[in-house]
């Protein structure tokens, strides 16, 4: 309407007035489309990154729980380990303690046993010689008794 104006009038000022108001409009809906997309796609990246984000921390909590729970298990492990070496070391203690036990026990048998084997053998001396001294008495009795 502007420009039939500036025809009607032949107004050049009007002329362009009215071209540049029509110029400045098709810039403003282009600028007002540009503007919308832009919202548009940061409205969808804003989407697209929380739903990342979402992902990402449910992911996080997995790996942390499963890393925690690992942890623990190395450290239980590692306790137990302790508590079987701990357990080792004293059976090979004992068993040390239990070898020299029996070692001396070997001896005292040992020594025990040829003791007896001493004394029997005295043993049987003094039998044999007791048995000399009976038949040696047995003998006497007869001579005097006849």
């Amino acid at each position: 309407e502007l420009s039939v104006s500036a025809d009607r009038l032949g107004s050049r000022t009007l002329a362009t007035a009215a071209a540049r108001a029509t110029l400045a409009e098709d810039h403003f809906v282009k600028v007002r489309s540009i503007i919308k997309d832009l919202l548009d796609r940061l409205a969808q990246d804003a989407q697209e990154e929380a739903t990342q984000k979402s992902f990402c921390d449910k992911a996080m909590a997995t790996e942390t729980s499963s890393r925690d729970k690992a942890n623990m298990e190395i450290e239980s492990l590692s306790a137990q380990q302790s508590q079987l070496e701990s357990t080792k070391a004293q059976a090979m203690k004992d068993i040390a303690d239990l070898s020299k036990e029996i070692a001396a026990l070997k001896k005292g048998l040992l020594e025990a046993t040829e003791l007896r084997e001493k004394e029997s053998a005295d043993n049987k001396q003094t039998i044999a010689t007791a048995e000399e001294g009976k038949a040696a008495s047995m003998m006497a009795l007869n001579i005097l008794s006849k």
